[in-house]
């Protein structure tokens, strides 16, 4: 026996009596398609799965659900859509003249209001049970609807006519998810979210106090928080200046889930005006602090008992029409019958009942605002204005000084106060504030009434306060006396002298401002001229009676010999208006001193010198001495040594070099070679790498947008005479040079000067978290205590085959020691400006696709040259080292090395000798017969292509291996490969971005074997 499974979706809705008119919200189109906005109309429910969805128009409510139930699709047979309508809500909503008792099914709810009307729609035939409560019990009633079921998506949406169930302008809305079978069915999907707890209990149920009440008002999303548990009531109010200009969109009210405040989403703001053709209303806020006040179209309060009181919107009425502008209520029929709703002209006092008439006045001038009040509730006592002093006395105030007192204005009365109008009367009174404002019934605000006699006398005034107290206007007097002052500006001294400075050391000199008159000495401002002289202190102070500030001027020569300069005193001293004092100082030259260390030094000096022959800089320390500059890709002695520049210095012993010069102290620039470049700080206090910026045409860059834009590269290089090897670094020492790789010409460097505290060395790099896609593997070089660490291989995700100019490093010039050494992958195919790379980082390793790295070692002398890659297990990731050995052959290794078993290898090395190593990434477990490989060239893909495609190739034996790429007349365009290969499959990436379109022709050649394919490149 078949069970017939049955789906419930309980939707009550309480609607609220009112002819209110609403504006269409949202049309939904009954199709099977949900189009319900996700972000406005979309419902949780008590199961997860399930989702409700609620929108309108002015002629339909529209309904839909999607989702699971526990037995599966929503849309499946054996379930149902219920809906339950109440067409009179009230403040308590289970006291209409509905049920709480849903119509029966196999789950009977107590429902959480009072219900009138219940729609069914059933899965199973598509049928619909229609329902009202005629007072005694539920029965049959016709209405309006249109469904729509979508099994193959489990959406299923209707629409019922709004005009049929009484044409309500709010609802209550509650919603269930009902499995109709008589075994392990199910009640759930209740909204709104918090009804009731899903359950297969059967029988009656009592939801939650949880219910989504509709208030049908413009611009409120159906899904807004104040749609829950909600109710109260609104007025629109119309203005009408005829000729069809018209404003219906302020709107005032009451509701339990407003505040008196700004509600975002409830209390909207007003947009501005048409530019002519206009009337509107609003309701300012000022306070309210949203970025599109300060008006508002809707200002909706917490709902409170008006009974016994009132409550007042005060709002404005602007027009650029000439004429009569009426004012009355376009719908309040939702108001409690008991309250009136009165709106006051605060112009003329004139109160109308807008319950039974409207309001007509003349607008002249045009576009002149009108404030009004509505006044909602009984009556109110009229605004009563209470000061908190009627009289102020300043007493005596010197004519450079100020007194205050506040004063405080409360309304004493039930209606709001309108101060129309604070007016001063008299010399030197003064208001802070706002000289109009509104006050409800025991608001306050203060006023600040200053008195800042700029003349000796007597001086007498009044505040004229003008508000709608039918008793005012109300009156403070004022009176004060003003007391004539001078200041007497004292300074003791004519003239500072300073002294001897070194250029670009700062020295300091004080002296005093003192005031021997009898009011305060106000000092307007300070200037120091000439160009080594500064004052940072305050150009404006005051001086009190007998007292005095201290004024200090700072000395800061940037060249030699006598400076002079003025400071200039400007004060209010009536009889001195101006004093000035005389500045003197001279600059004297900086000794600096350095100490370098026997052997080869890459040094620099970090002062401009009086004289910058090596001779005078070097030859009076040491005796004997090697120095060479480098330009041009070779070393060449110089006679001459200058900031800004790195320099080649040999030396038998450790000797001390002292120079004499001038700071530089401001930014400097120096142009840069292609290729490789010996630059220097020429600051005392050194400089920071990100204080460095590159110069190409008219703009400048800092290193890694240099890096970025393929000016530079990345790594700067110092010189370590201890240990015979280079190091990278963040900051250029002083007395250190530096070599520094250029890839353009035309390319400038520039130091910028900084003082020392911003030229600390940067915060450490974090370390570096190797990924499949992205890791680095260092070989370390040593023999006989000389080291060279920087030799690294890896790949990454944003890198290539060929050069990256990101990742692959160029290798610093060999230094000149007699022992040096260095290791470095060898490739003439990259840059023409250079061979050597210190890093060589491929495109991530896949498809069991191997990658070879190859790389030479050097060493100027013989000895056991030792390689170790100690940290390759922590720097490759687990994921590659299962799927890949990296097998190392070279001179000395017969069968290969493992590099991940066997993290060192040494060998002796002959003087002068270079000796090549292949490093091969070989998939685990897979060998020549396995893969089944032979010589072959793959057709690209993809082709036709543009503006790059793939290439891919496999061959059977190690050897050197090219790619190249050929137009039609036989001219080479591009040479992909030309390096040895280890046997595998590979891939190549070919961009042709800079080539025409056309045929092209791809050969591979390893040896004696060849093959050609053809490509095509469409743009």
């Amino acid at each position: 026996m078949r069970s017939l499974y049955l789906f419930m979706v309980l939707v009550l809705l309480t609607l609220s009596a009112s002819a209110q008119t609403t504006s269409t919200y949202r049309t939904e189109q009954i199709d099977g398609t949900n189009n319900f906005i996700q972000t406005l109309e979309k419902f949780n429910t008590t199961r997860t799965e399930i989702s409700a969805y609620v929108t309108w128009d002015a002629e339909y409510l529209y309904i839909g659900y999607s989702g699971t139930t526990p037995a599966g699709s929503l849309t499946s047979g054996g379930r149902a859509i219920h809906i339950y309508i109440d067409s009179d809500p009230q403040l308590v909503p289970t006291t209409g003249t509905g049920s709480t008792a849903g119509d029966a099914w196999r789950w009977n709810p107590t429902l959480p209001f009072t219900a009138n009307y219940h729609y069914v729609f059933k899965t199973s035939d598509n049928s619909e049970v229609k329902r009202k409560y005629n007072g005694g019990g539920w029965g049959d009633q016709v209405f309006g609807t249109s469904n729509w079921k979508n099994p193959d998506t489990g959406f299923w949406e209707a629409r019922i006519s709004r005009a049929d169930l009484g044409g309500a302008s709010a609802w209550n809305i509650v919603a269930y998810v009902e499995e109709d079978w008589q075994d392990q069915s199910w009640i759930s999907g209740g909204m709104p979210q918090g009804l009731f707890t899903n359950t297969q209990t059967q029988g009656p149920i009592t939801f939650n106090n949880k219910f989504l009440n509709v208030q049908f008002v413009d611009k409120m999303a159906p899904n807004a928080i104040f749609h829950l548990q909600n109710w109260g009531w609104s007025v629109k109010i119309k203005a009408d200046a005829g000729n069809n200009i018209k404003d219906e969109t302020a709107m005032a009210g009451m509701f339990v889930n407003a505040t008196d405040g700004y509600d975002a989403g409830i209390d909207l703001p007003k947009p501005p005006p048409a530019p002519t053709g206009f009337v509107e209303v609003y309701f300012p806020r000022a306070t309210w602090g949203s970025a599109m006040g300060p008006n508002y179209e809707r200002d909706f309060k917490l709902r409170a008992d008006l009974s016994a009181t009132t409550s007042t919107w005060g709002f404005t009425v602007n027009s650029d029409q000439t004429g009569n502008i009426t004012l009355s209520a376009a719908d309040f029929a939702n108001v409690p019958s008991n309250y009136a709703i009165t709106l006051k002209d605060l112009t003329t006092g004139t109160e109308t009942n807008l319950r039974t008439g409207s309001y007509q006045y003349s607008n002249t001038p045009a576009e002149a605002s009108r404030g009004f009040q509505l006044i909602i509730g009984v009556t109110l006592s009229e605004p009563t204005l209470q000061l908190s002093t009627t009289s102020i006395n300043y007493g005596v105030v010197k004519t450079d000084a100020d007194s205050t007192v506040r004063v405080t204005i409360t309304n004493t009365g039930d209606k709001a106060l309108w101060l129309q109008n604070l007016a001063l009367t008299g010399d030197f009174f003064s208001i802070t504030g706002d000289t109009t404002t509104i006050l409800a019934k025991n608001a306050s605000t203060t006023r600040d009434l200053k008195f800042a006699p700029r003349a000796a006398g007597s001086f007498t005034g009044r505040l004229i306060i003008t508000s709608n107290d039918p008793t005012g206007p109300d009156t403070v007097t004022l009176a004060g006396t003003g007391q004539s002052l001078s200041p007497n500006i004292v300074v003791r001294v004519d003239t500072l002298n300073f002294g001897s400075s070194i250029v670009g050391t700062p020295a300091n000199q004080s002296f005093y401002v003192g005031n021997k008159g009898d009011t305060t000495l106000t000092v307007s401002n300070v200037v120091a001229t000439g160009s080594a002289f500064t004052y940072a202190g305050s150009t404006a102070f005051s001086v009190a009676v007998n007292d005095s500030s201290q004024l200090t001027v700072t000395f800061t020569p940037s060249t030699t010999g006598v400076a002079t300069g003025t400071l200039t005193i400007t004060s209010n001293d009536p009889d001195q208006q101006t004093v000035v004092v005389q500045l003197k100082g001279t600059g004297s030259n900086q000794d600096a001193s350095n100490t370098f260390a026997a052997g080869w030094n890459l040094m620099s000096i970090p002062i401009n010198p009086v004289s910058n022959l090596a001779s005078d800089i070097l030859g009076d320390d040491i005796a004997s001495y090697f120095l060479y500059k480098y330009s041009g890709g070779a070393y060449s002695n110089s006679t001459t040594i200058d900031p800004g520049k790195g320099y080649w210095l040999g030396i038998e012993q450790a000797e001390t070099v002292d120079v004499s010069g001038t700071p530089i102290l401001t930014d400097r620039t120096d142009s840069l070679a292609v290729s490789w470049n010996l630059i220097a700080s020429p600051f005392i206090t050194g400089s920071a790498k990100s204080n460095l910026r590159i110069g190409f045409g008219q703009s400048f860059y800092t290193v890694e947008e240099a890096v970025a834009n393929n000016f530079v590269q990345r790594s700067i290089y110092k010189y370590t005479n201890a240990t015979k090897s280079y190091d990278t670094v963040a900051t250029l020492s002083p007395w250190n040079g530096h070599w520094f790789f250029t890839l353009q010409p035309g390319v400038t460097v520039k130091y910028l000067f900084a003082v020392a505290a911003d030229n600390l060395t940067p915060k450490e790099t974090p370390q570096y978290e190797a990924t499949p896609s992205n890791w680095f593997v260092n070989i370390l070089s040593e023999m006989n205590g000389i080291k060279d660490n920087f030799l690294t291989f890896g790949t990454n995700q944003d890198a290539t085959d060929g050069f990256d100019n990101r990742f692959d490093n160029v290798k610093p010039p060999i230094s000149p020691a007699s022992n040096a050494i260095e290791a470095y992958f060898f490739q003439s195919d990259w840059l023409s400006l250079a061979s050597k790379y210190a890093s060589n980082i491929k495109a991530p390793l896949q498809n069991n696709v191997n990658k070879t790295w190859s790389f030479k070692v050097y060493a100027k002398s013989a000895g056991t040259y030792k390689l170790n890659w100690n940290d390759i297990i922590a720097q490759i990731p687990q994921e590659i080292r299962d799927n890949y050995n990296f097998i190392l052959k070279g001179p000395g290794i017969a069968n290969g090395i493992n590099m991940l078993t066997q993290t060192a290898y040494e060998f002796s090395a002959s003087a002068g000798a270079t000796y090549s190593f292949v490093i091969n990434s070989s998939p685990v477990g897979i060998d020549d017969e396995v893969m089944n490989l032979d010589f072959r060239l793959g057709q690209n893909y993809p082709n036709p292509f543009n503006p790059s495609t793939t290439i891919s190739f496999s061959i059977k034996e190690a050897g050197q291996v090219t790619l190249k790429v050929y137009d039609v007349l036989g001219n080479e365009v591009s040479t992909l490969v030309n390096e040895v290969k280890q046997p595998g499959r590979y891939d190549v990436r070919f961009e042709a971005a800079n080539l025409p379109s056309g045929t092209y022709f791809y050969k591979l050649v390893q040896g004696k074997n060849s093959e050609i394919k053809k490509l095509m490149l469409l743009k």
